[in-house]
This record gives C-alpha cells, structure tokens and sequence, in this order.
C-alpha cells in the first residue's frame, strides 16, 4: 500500500511562521541601525532649548584722530649759513642805531630807529654773481623793508650795490634798514637778482 504523499515545504504552517519572525527581527535591525546615535548639537548662539543667542556687536570704531604732521621747514638764525640756490648767506651780527655816521657826515633815521646787519655772502657757482641789496628783505608780520640806499655813502666797508663776486670767494656787506622800532624781524634772501630760490632768517 503506497503512503500518503508529502506535503511541500512551503505548505507547512510551521515554515510560515518561522519565515515571519526572521522578517520581523530583520525589519527591526535595519530600524536601529539606520538612526544615528550621535546626539545633534544646535550652533553656539543659537539654542532653541532656553539659551539666548548672541547679539552681534554693532558698536563703530572710534576713528583715531588725524595727527598734524611736523613742520620740516628748517629756522636760520644768526651766525647760520644758509645756502640759497648758488649762494651761501650767513648774517653775521645785527645792531640798532639812531644815527649812522662816518667821516663826511652822519645820517638819522627818517622817524625810527636803524637796523644795522652785517651779511657775508659765498659764491658756490663757476660764474661770477652780482650781490645787490635788492636781494636782502626785512619781514615784520605783512610789512617788509628794503635796504636804504640813501644810507650806503655813510656806511664804510662794503655795501652790496650791484658787486660781482667771483667763483669760491666770499663777501661781507652792511645793510641798513629804517624800521619804526627795534623789534622781532625776519630778514629774506634770495639766490641772486633773478634767482627764485629763498630762504628765512630770524633776526631775534
């Protein structure tokens, strides 16, 4: 008597569930393993969980104040040799006098007093300049004087009336200037008759 057929594997119920477990477990790992277990940190200054965020700072830089540069223009004295243009000036001394006199005569100021300056002029060209008085300002404020011409027959020595002076020599001339009182005056000198080089001498 032949036996009883067998039943196909996946016609047994016990296969049914066993298979459905497996697939259980394996939904359940696939699950877990997918989240990440590293805890998300919110951006400092950002916290949604009670900390305030940061305000960024808004406040302007406070412009530094701009510094006055130094004056570079350099201050001639007495007795300092100024080189202007071809010319090396030096004003030697500086007196006051209420008469200028001499062998022929004397000479008062008009209504003040004179300014006696003794200068000493070097030629530093390979040309012969010609040194005149004109070249010789005195400054007080606005006001400027020119040497007196009138006054060079009663000052010995020489007087700088259009002098030609040589290559490497030297010259020393007395200027006179009829100023209202003794006071704190600049003397200005150029290079020459047509020189536009110029300098500025204290006189005090």
């Amino acid at each position: 008597m032949a036996g009883k057929p067998k039943k196909a594997l996946w016609k047994r119920w016990w296969v049914w569930v066993g298979g459905f477990v497996v697939l259980i477990i394996i939904i359940a790992s696939v699950g877990n393993g997918g989240a990440s277990s590293t805890p998300t940190t919110a951006p400092a200054g950002n916290s949604t969980t009670g900390g305030a965020a940061k305000t960024p700072n808004t406040t302007k830089p406070v412009a530094s104040k701009p510094t006055a540069p130094k004056s570079t223009t350099p201050v001639y004295r007495i007795g300092t040799p100024v080189t202007v243009g071809h010319l090396t000036v030096t004003v030697d001394k500086v007196t006051y006098q209420q008469q200028i006199t001499n062998a022929i005569g004397s000479l008062s100021a008009k209504s003040g007093i004179w300014m006696i300056a003794e200068v000493t002029v070097k030629n530093n060209d390979t040309s012969a300049h010609t040194i005149d008085s004109s070249m010789f300002t005195l400054l007080q404020g606005k006001s400027k004087y020119q040497a007196s011409n009138s006054a060079t027959m009663y000052m010995n020595g020489v007087t700088f009336s259009y002098d030609q002076l040589n290559p490497g020599l030297s010259e020393t001339g007395t200027l006179a200037f009829d100023v209202p009182a003794q006071g704190k005056y600049q003397m200005q000198v150029t290079g020459g008759m047509f020189s536009l080089s110029s300098a500025t001498i204290n006189l005090y």
